[in-house]
């Protein structure tokens, strides 16, 4: 019989249990708020944001027809989300802020859920707390991208894999008996374990449809059961791969009976060229390089080309360490890299961690390919990388907690006091930046422009608009896309940008050429900058400009250079 001791102390347990557990939900919370600061301090957003938003009013209105018809030839949940989105909040850039916000943020439920099955409650949030505060994960969670959709999707693709592991090396030979007439009538029948491995594969399909570099990951955990397994691998390896076979043979029939290309919208097409790619890039640099060197007089600097035309590979190596130890953030890669001391004892008892290993070993192939093909690397597209090192973060947090705790026995909680709050002020101080700053005024422009000259406006007469026409802004440099963007966002047409930019800047000389052109091309407004022009060009093209064209507003950009908005 219980005694009032053994209630007590059952009262006790289960109280600091929901205490610990309040340590993740404040942990959660934190990262929410940070990303929310984040979206509001993001003054303009993301190029990619235009594509997306586009595609998001094609839906919306109905004009399919028109999705695939700006730049973007393939499809993603981005502009879907973000449709729906907006039929709550009727705003397109808050639509699109929301829905990055919401899966980027939401991105931090199943690592939570990942690090609580392997770790203490105090270890799972030092781990969580790691993501929560990473600023490529908090920013890019206030940009419109696929990025978080991938987080998203992936972080939950490698919960229901472990689930599905927990299961298997947690079951009895008891629990699976079943009775032989039941076993036959269920024999091809998913089992609930079968179902955690079904919805695994489906969140890494998701995870790849939002970035390619997915199908690493879902190949990889393809193979998991091969190793995990004595008994039962093919009906294992039937339930994962059975998701991407019904699409496989979806889209081979949709293509067969219509005219729909499922290779170019789902992305097959793009990854033959992505690994075609390194091949010619690399070709052109050496030929480039060559040719440099012909030019060059025999020096060091020749001498120096000649070497490096042999070392394009090392030098996209080097560029991906470097990316890789400012994406991890310098600071968190401590906890990182401790999680290595304890590995090997890990991987005995749990084969996941060597699955996590090998992830994050794949993720180098990719990022190389990537580097070769086109020489740019972001931050993001280290998150798939990111993604599968929660369970070294949590090793390290445990090794780090482990080693004070034993050193300052009298002081239980002071070690996980201390790591916390060094991991959120040292995100935080990268995380509370302002972003945008510097091409908010372009947003400005084009603010004003839908303020005084949309359809509906007075000023709009002079244009000759119909309602909700467009209005057509062309600019010499990138940023001021934006113009364009901005000045018709409030329509809930798709108008594209991408013959809103000019070929050439004006010339000095004949700067009339330019105006004739823009004039053919039927265009509204023409965005003037300073910054692209020299200092004594500037003032030659002004006058002309002022004397043929009417200028009707002038700003200053971040840096104090003159902006011109001038009407055609």
């Amino acid at each position: 019989m219980p005694t009032r001791n053994d209630h007590e102390m059952k009262q006790a347990n289960i109280f600091e249990k929901l205490m610990n557990e309040k340590l993740i939900l404040f942990i959660l919370l934190l990262g929410f708020f940070v990303r929310i600061y984040a979206v509001l301090n993001t003054r303009i957003l993301n190029p990619d944001a235009l594509l997306y938003i586009y595609q998001a009013k094609a839906m919306y209105i109905g004009d399919f027809g028109s999705i695939f018809g700006c730049l973007m030839p393939n499809i993603s949940l981005v502009p879907i989300f973000t449709a729906a989105c907006y039929s709550i909040v009727r705003d397109w850039e808050l639509a699109a802020m929301l829905v990055s916000l919401f899966f980027g943020s939401a991105t931090l439920i199943p690592v939570a859920m990942c690090c609580r099955s392997r770790f203490s409650s105090h270890a799972s949030a030092v781990a969580l707390s790691v993501y929560a505060f990473l600023p490529v994960l908090v920013s890019r969670s206030a940009d419109v991208l696929r990025d978080p959709f991938y987080w998203f999707f992936l972080a939950w693709s490698f919960y229901f894999l472990i689930k599905w592991y927990d299961n298997i090396k947690s079951s009895t030979p008891a629990e699976d008996e079943e009775s032989s007439v039941q076993k036959k009538a269920l024999k091809f029948l998913p089992s609930i374990n079968d179902c955690a491995l079904i919805l695994s594969g489906i969140c890494f399909i998701l995870a790849s449809l939002s970035r390619i570099e997915g199908i690493v990951f879902y190949f990889m955990a393809g193979a998991f059961p091969l190793f995990t397994l004595n008994q039962k691998k093919i009906k294992s390896l039937l339930f994962f791969f059975a998701p991407i076979i019904l699409i496989a043979v979806a889209g081979i029939t949709l293509e067969q009976t219509s005219n729909f290309d499922f290779s170019q919208r789902f992305k097959i097409d793009p990854v033959i060229s992505k690994l075609k790619g390194p091949i010619s890039t690399h070709a052109y640099l050496v030929e480039e390089l060559e040719r440099l060197r012909v030019l060059t007089d025999p020096t060091e600097v020749s001498l120096f080309i000649e070497m490096s035309k042999g070392l394009i590979g090392y030098v996209a190596l080097v560029v991906i360490i470097n990316r890789i130890l400012e994406g991890y953030f310098y600071y968190f890669l401590i906890i990182f890299f401790a999680g290595f001391i304890d590995f090997k004892a890990s991987a005995k008892k749990d084969k996941t961690t060597l699955y996590f290993l090998l992830c994050i070993l794949a993720s180098f192939p990719v990022l190389y390919i990537q580097v070769l093909d086109c020489w740019v690397i972001e931050y993001r597209h280290l998150a798939g990388m990111i993604m599968s090192s929660w369970i070294f973060f949590g090793l390290g947090a445990e090794r780090i907690l482990s080693y004070f705790s034993r050193k300052f026995p009298a002081r239980k909680n002071t070690p996980l006091v201390i790591l916390l709050t060094f991991i959120i002020v040292m995100g935080l101080g990268k995380n509370l930046k302002t972003r945008g700053e510097e091409w908010e005024i372009y947003k400005d422009v084009g603010i004003y422009l839908s303020q005084n000259y949309s359809s509906g406006k007075n000023l709009s007469k002079e244009l000759g608009k119909k309602p909700d026409s467009e209005i057509k802004v062309i600019s010499t440099s990138y940023f001021p896309l934006f113009v364009h963007f901005y000045s018709n966002l409030e329509s809930i047409e798709p108008y594209c940008h991408r013959d809103t930019k000019l070929p050439l800047l004006f010339e000095p000389d004949s700067p009339g050429l330019t105006i004739a052109r823009l004039k053919a091309k039927k265009m509204d407004f023409m965005i003037l900058e300073e910054k692209l022009y020299k200092k004594e060009d500037f003032p030659k093209i002004e006058n002309y400009i002022r004397k043929t064209a009417n200028v009707i507003h002038e700003w200053k950009d971040f840096y104090g250079r003159r902006i011109l908005l001038v009407q055609i």
